[in-house]
């Protein structure tokens, strides 16, 4: 939503709380709130703008790995998929013109799938940690858990837990020709949607799908977790800072998005 201009000869201090007036009133709360934003990625360091001293920074860590499906030449388990990272809001203080270290975490490895028959496939690995900073204010968020492998005997894998009620966790697997679990939406203002479980076949237990993630702000940052694998399918890789999907049979599982950070000055 944009600026608005209220106009006082449309409303004035006897006008009555109207939708409209709402809807202005709302959207200039959102235009402020959302200016200034800069997104940064990768490792580096941040240089501190002329008059900055007080900078709003928000890190968001790499998602969890979606496990791999097990194999087996009968029944055989999906991949649980991986969840999304931490979300970790703080204001750091600094001077103008300082460099400020930051790392933004790798999204995890989706686990292997099984590689003989019969075998289980790999748990994928958890995100990497993003942080900004050092010492006693620095901001630290933490990956998301990688999901559990299938088994080579029809069990699926565990979707990986969720590191709060904030952030979603990954869906599990199917078993023995089951479909996946969905993937976790994060419960924020602005919201990701779980990835989508995979549908299973004869005998193929299919991927779960990845946590999803999103920020408590008027940005809208909501990101998608990866979709399970099908019984014999692949999962998807998560959206930044979100769980990859588990996969099926004997197939590796999607990888998690990596981590970033958001930061403005606003002193």
């Amino acid at each position: 939503m944009a600026y608005t201009y209220i106009d006082p000869t449309r409303y004035d201090t006897e006008s009555p709380i109207t939708e409209s007036l709402m809807t202005d009133i709302i959207g200039n709360i959102e235009h402020v709130l959302s200016s200034g934003w800069t997104q940064i990625t990768g490792t580096g360091s941040y240089t501190v703008p002329s008059g900055g001293y007080l900078l709003e920074v928000v890190c968001f860590g790499g998602g969890g790995g979606g496990g791999g499906g097990g194999q087996n030449s009968g029944a055989n388990g999906g991949g649980g998929g991986g969840g999304a990272s931490d979300v970790v809001s703080k204001f750091y203080t600094t001077t103008p013109a300082s460099s400020i270290s930051y790392a933004c975490g790798s999204g995890g490895a989706g686990g292997a799938g099984g590689p003989s028959d019969p075998s289980s496939g790999s748990a994928g690995t958890v995100g990497g940690t993003t942080t900004f900073g050092t010492g006693g204010g620095q901001v630290v968020s933490l990956g998301g858990n990688g999901g559990g492998g299938g088994d080579g005997a029809g069990t699926g894998g565990t979707g990986a837990t969720a590191l709060n009620i904030f952030h979603g966790g990954g869906g599990d697997g199917g078993s023995s020709g089951g479909n996946g679990s969905d993937g976790g939406e994060s419960i924020q203002a602005y919201r990701g949607a779980g990835g989508t479980g995979g549908t299973g076949s004869t005998d193929n237990g299919a991927g779960g799908g990845g946590g999803a993630n999103g920020f408590i702000s008027a940005l809208s940052y909501d990101f998608d977790g990866g979709a399970g694998g099908t019984g014999t399918g692949a999962g998807s890789n998560g959206d930044s800072s979100c769980g990859g999907g588990g996969s099926g049979e004997a197939q590796a599982g999607g990888n998690g998005g990596a981590g970033f950070i958001l930061l403005r000055v606003v002193g």
